[in-house]
């Protein structure tokens, strides 16, 4: 099967299909890939998301304001203000040259006679489409080569879905991203790449190069014979045998790096990475943390020094308000020797395992950037006081939230990597300072579940729910920027066609958002209508017919929702931890839960034939117990009136998606977790 970790594809001779279980990888046109057409096989045409307009932020100023997907981090071309490099979570690496673009800098950036018009934005070109995976984690330019072409990036998994394609370990360009070589395979395949660190530090058989990585059998890792192969010092020495999540150089010490330990603290070297000391007098609260972050300032001309480290936790504050959030920032004056708490410091959300990102300030030894889910502020270590950045703090303007990494541009800019994509902070020291987004036509969108991607065949429109971008849809058909249609994360979605309009079912964060949008056949809205969810005896009381824990669910939940083959009025709701069938577009559903078990819906088949004869009634449904331990089933219905049975005979793992032959449902086909196909012919009696 195929994974989309970014963006989505048509076959222009054929239908594409009203779900894609598994997400497709794009090839596309440039010299460093060619791709032979085969007879019988139809062309693929890239049909985005690209930018994605409208989006869920702060932001008010929509003309400078798009979303694309989530970035783990930014390469800034040391000496070329335009030329940026990112690492996308499930997009691959990317490269711009015109990063400078502007519509906030009233200067005429591409030499067409206007000023800040809405064209007048970065453009982007994918590097690795190539690779195994596309999921990222870091990015750095060697600062030993003269030509600036020889970059670093390390592979891992850091999706807000926990979801990510094949770990391609570490690689290296020494062409600017048209080639790319992987290095010490057997050290960082499968690793989560936090930190790569090519230093300006030589030895007699090459250059040093340190890697964090946030494995449990990871750790830090230097090579000296330029990556050839790499040492793990996590274990020995003074450094303790677990993952670490963040390593940075010291700028005005060639030889001085911090690392942070979750659980241990912060580590310093004073020679380039050979030996570890623990640098913990004055810092609290790292017993236990999921994440410690680390920044410094280094200011040669004001000859000022100062080190931030940030301490992450698990914290529950009950109601249901709970996750990894700062719980300390501390501030070293003498490179880590002591630190000084701050006693204040603004709520960042609770993500943070993923989403915290922290700058120090160039000019200000005192101040520092973070961010996180919740926004993004600036901490002042002299008055012990913050003040947010975004919103009324960056004149009514924005980025997305979910903050993963900050940097400085050329110009003193701050950059910042989200999972809306790359956005600039122009002027970030000034009253003046606002946000505006560089994404354009950056595709690296995350598509959501498994049944996110769904295709309106009356106006050749796709639409989809995606990862913490919202449900999105496409603005024209072939077009690849996308409109907002429902916020948060964009959930499973829906197509019914019925005479000359189309039902689109959409839905945000979970089913309680779960709305049908009609379009006539001229793909003009006609009107929006929420979706009620009800008991037939209380049609008027919203959710009323779902299980009380349904009813109060609150959170991102991925659901489960599948047409009838063969009545576009009728569907089923899959949550987690039940299944309910709508025989009137969702207006009224009943609990028809599969033996009454707790367990966790994965795939659906609805509505079948058999020997010319329609049989609605029809539902093949795969699941996996919430027992210990959990167990794959596959369950039968074959009439309205009758109840599931459960198919013993079937052996596979996890359900995938289910499909039954389109002339007898008894015919069905099962794809598992293990990617094998498992098929019965006599309704589940054998496969």
């Amino acid at each position: 099967m195929f994974k989309l970790q970014r963006g989505g594809f048509r076959a222009s001779g054929g239908v594409l299909r009203r779900r894609l279980d598994r997400r497709v990888e794009a090839l596309e046109e440039r010299a460093l890939l060619t791709v032979m057409p085969f007879a019988g096989i139809p062309d693929w045409a890239e049909q985005g998301p690209a930018s994605i307009t409208y989006g869920i932020s702060s932001a008010n100023n929509t003309a400078t304001y798009s979303q694309a997907g989530a970035v783990e981090a930014i390469a800034v071309h040391p000496t070329e203000p335009g030329t940026l490099y990112i690492a996308a979570v499930n997009g691959g690496i990317w490269k711009t040259e015109n990063a400078h673009y502007s519509r906030l800098d009233q200067l005429d950036n591409d030499y067409d006679g206007f000023t800040d018009e809405p064209g007048e934005l970065p453009s982007w070109t994918p590097l690795t489409d190539h690779l195994p995976g596309l999921s990222m984690g870091a990015i750095a330019f060697d600062p030993l080569d003269a030509t600036q072409e020889t970059l670093y990036a390390g592979a891992g998994e850091f999706s807000s879905m926990h979801d990510a394609g094949p770990l391609g370990g570490l690689l290296r360009t020494t062409d600017g991203g048209a080639t790319w070589t992987e290095l010490a395979a057997t050290t960082f395949r499968n690793q989560n790449v936090e930190s790569v660190v090519p230093t300006s530090l030589t030895t007699p058989t090459g250059q040093v190069i340190l890697v964090a990585t946030n494995n449990g059998n990871g750790g830090v890792f230097r090579s000296t014979n330029g990556g050839t192969s790499f040492t793990r010092l996590s274990g020995t020495g003074n450094l303790p045998n677990a993952g670490a999540t963040q390593l940075i150089g010291d700028p005005v010490n060639s030889q001085r790096f911090y690392v942070g330990i979750p659980n241990h603290g912060v580590y310093r070297s004073t020679d380039g990475g050979a030996n570890w000391q623990v640098v913990n007098t004055g810092l609290s609260g790292y017993d236990g943390a999921v994440r410690i972050g680390l920044a410094v300032h280094a200011n040669s001309t004001a000859g000022t020094h100062a080190v931030y480290a940030a301490v992450l936790h698990f914290e529950d504050r009950g109601n249901n308000v709970r996750g990894d959030t700062l719980t300390g920032l501390f501030r070293s004056g003498n490179a880590g020797l002591t630190w000084d708490a701050f006693e204040d410091r603004p709520d960042t959300g609770f993500q943070g395992s993923i989403h915290f990102a922290m700058l120090a300030d160039r000019n200000d030894e005192n101040v520092v950037y973070i961010g996180g889910q919740n926004g993004n502020f600036a901490c002042d270590a002299d008055t012990d006081t913050w003040s947010p950045i975004s919103g009324t703090g960056a004149n009514d303007t924005g980025a997305h939230a979910d903050h993963r990494f900050f940097t400085y541009d050329l110009s003193g800019n701050i950059l910042c990597a989200n999972d809306g994509g790359i956005y600039r902070l122009v002027n970030p020291q000034s009253s003046a300072r606002k946000w505006e987004a560089l994404n354009n036509n950056l595709r690296v969108t995350e598509i959501n579940t498994t049944y996110a991607l769904s295709y309106d065949a009356l106006n050749n429109i796709i639409f989809t729910g995606t990862q913490d971008n919202g449900t999105v849809q496409q603005r024209q058909p072939g077009e690849i920027e996308y409109q907002h249609v429902v916020g948060g994360d964009g959930n499973s979605s829906l197509i019914a066609i019925e005479g000359n309009q189309s039902y689109r079912y959409v839905m945000g964060n979970n089913y309680h958002s779960l709305e049908r949008h009609i379009y006539d056949q001229n793909n003009q809205l006609v009107r929006k209508e929420k979706v009620n969810l009800a008991a037939a005896a209380t049609p008027n009381d919203p959710a009323s017919g779902m299980k009380l824990a349904d009813q109060q669910f609150s959170s991102y939940g991925p659901a489960t929702i599948v047409l009838n083959e063969l009545d576009p009025t009728r569907f089923l709701l899959g949550t987690g931890s039940a299944l309910y069938e709508t025989y009137n577009r969702g207006d009224t559903i009943t609990d028809i839960t599969p033996g009454g078990i707790d367990q966790r819906l994965y795939a659906i088949a609805y509505g079948g034939k058999q020997a010319g004869v329609d049989k609605p009634d029809v539902i093949y449904a795969g699941i996996v117990t919430r027992t210990t331990p959990a167990t794959p089933q596959l369950w039968l219905r074959t009439s309205s009136a009758g109840s599931f049975q459960q198919l013993m005979a079937y052996s596979g793992s996890r359900p995938v998606e289910i499909r039954m032959d389109p002339n007898d449902w008894r015919i069905a086909y099962v794809l598992d977790a293990n990617s094998r196909i498992w098929r019965t012919s006599n309704a589940g009696v054998n496969w």
